[in-house]
């Protein structure tokens, strides 16, 4: 379709080797030969007939794309239980295309991949077949190319096995219990859960030492399809009677670790005697006795078949130490140093583990430590002595804060810097004092949290600079005496 100012006459014309079936008109058609579509292109010419005016000419290029062609490969036969894998193929300039089913099956990881999985349905499998269909894009103006493959399903087995339940050192009898509709089972392939396997329908097995295993059965049906069943076997140990206790130490909870097993069964019950009626009928108990000195512990165990062991161990409690500390001085200062005097008794302690309360500690017997921030704080103090046992104690220490007052305030009801109050302590008494310009006592306070709120009976004062005195007892019994100025803004 060529255009040509009105009043002139055109010719097409090519560089190929076909053939303008009317070439003095500019709607017409070109008729493509095989060496056009075997060089790829073809040119086309327009041009305007000379005469008065020279001939002007005009071109383009046309291409010849191979057209694609799907090909989805041969039919298969697959197992019931498989995934059906795909390779199909595109060629042409276009290479990509798009699976469909005729079933209700799905594709994974998607059907827009040649080369993917397609996950048959129940009803793809009850039908038997599935035939899955291969599309080639469209590009270029060309038709998509179709191609389709069928799917045939095999029957597969269903694995199935039974197992007795054994003790140690006897066999486990394992029974085939698979099944197939159509033909019939030809192969068993056993995996003990051990590293043993055997490839008999019926084996016998002993298994290496008592516990649970995982056998599975890998049955095989004479069309080549398979099925696996897992399930688990447990081998059971006689019950021998054993535990351990912790380090023992007087009022220190004792954890006591059984160590029993048991060679047929398993074990159900646990019973612990600690003497004088005291009982724990748990596998790990904790005990606490409150006196030391030699004691008897006897650990009865019973298996789920009622069988019964039993063994004492005799237990000697040692002595606790008992931990104590003093410090000086309580109250302190923030960063005034705190001397701790270690006053513990016991048989041997070697190891002071202490804890400020503030993140820090130490290991010295007689430690010093400041505090960086008032308050009050809970010390620890744990000990240990030649035989392990240990013993904690607490006390309280209270870090004072020396008196600080703000070099001004904005009493403007906004919750910030609202009062002029004395900052830090705690203090054992207070008598804060502000006057104005011209030395008129204007507020007073001998209340710790009772600060100025910047008005002079019950008027709010002027805005300027106001001076202050305060004489401060601190919760150690030192007095501190200031005075300075502060700057009322609002």
């Amino acid at each position: 379709t060529g255009t040509v100012t009105p009043g002139f006459a055109s010719t097409w014309t090519t560089g190929g080797f076909g053939s303008v079936i009317a070439p003095g008109s500019l709607n017409t058609q070109y008729i493509i030969t095989t060496p056009d579509t075997s060089a790829g292109f073809v040119d086309l010419f327009l041009t305007t007939n000379s005469g008065i005016c020279p001939a002007i000419e005009d071109s383009f290029r046309v291409f010849f794309i191979e057209p694609p062609i799907a090909d989805a490969g041969i039919d298969l036969d697959f197992c019931s239980n498989q995934v059906v894998q795909l390779n199909g193929a595109i060629s042409g300039a276009n290479t990509s295309g798009t699976w469909s089913t005729m079933g209700t099956g799905t594709f994974s990881p998607s059907n827009n991949f040649l080369i993917t999985n397609y996950i048959p349905s129940a009803s793809d499998v009850a039908n038997g077949s599935v035939n899955l269909i291969l599309t080639t894009s469209s590009a270029f103006g060309c038709i998509p190319d179709n191609d389709d493959i069928t799917i045939n399903f095999l029957e597969t087995p269903v694995a199935d096995f039974t197992v007795n339940t054994a003790c140690f050192g006897s066999n486990s009898e394992f029974l085939d219990a698979s099944t197939i509709s159509t033909g019939f089972i030809s192969n068993w392939d056993w995996a003990f859960g051990d590293g043993d396997s055997s490839i008999a329908q019926d084996p016998l097995h002993v298994y290496p030492a008592s516990g649970s295993y995982n056998a599975t059965l890998i049955s095989t049906a004479s069309n080549g399809c398979t099925d696996t069943i897992s399930y688990p076997i447990t081998v059971n140990p006689v019950p021998i009677a054993d535990f351990s206790p912790t380090t023992a130490c007087e009022n220190t909870p004792i954890a006591f670790n059984d160590l029993s097993f048991i060679s047929s069964g398993s074990i159900s019950q646990w019973n612990y005697d600690f003497g004088s009626g005291n009982t724990e009928n748990v596998p790990d108990p904790t005990f606490i006795f409150n006196s030391s000195g030699g004691f008897t512990v006897t650990l009865t165990v019973t298996s789920d078949l009622g069988c019964v062991d039993d063994t004492t161990i005799n237990l000697f409690i040692n002595a606790a130490p008992q931990a104590n500390f003093t410090f000086v001085p309580n109250p302190a200062l923030v960063l005034e140093n705190v001397y701790f005097s270690d006053q513990s008794a016991g048989n041997g302690i070697y190891d002071w583990l202490w804890d400020y309360g503030d993140g820090e500690g130490d290991n010295l017997q007689d430690p010093i430590h400041n505090y960086a921030e008032g308050g009050d704080y809970e010390i620890f103090l744990i000990v240990t002595d030649v035989n392990g046992c240990q013993d904690t104690v607490s006390k309280i220490i209270t870090i004072a804060l020396p008196p600080v007052l703000p070099t001004g305030f904005t009493p403007n009801g906004d919750g910030e810097n609202d009062i002029h109050i004395i900052r830090g302590g705690p203090f054992k008494s207070v008598d804060y004092r502000v006057y104005n310009n011209w030395g008129e006592l204007i507020f007073t306070s001998n209340g710790e949290l009772v600060g100025w709120d910047g008005t002079y009976k019950g008027e709010p004062a002027p805005i300027g600079v106001y001076t202050w005195t305060f004489v401060v007892t601190l919760a150690n019994g030192k007095i501190i005496k200031q005075s300075g100025d502060v700057t009322l803004i609002r």
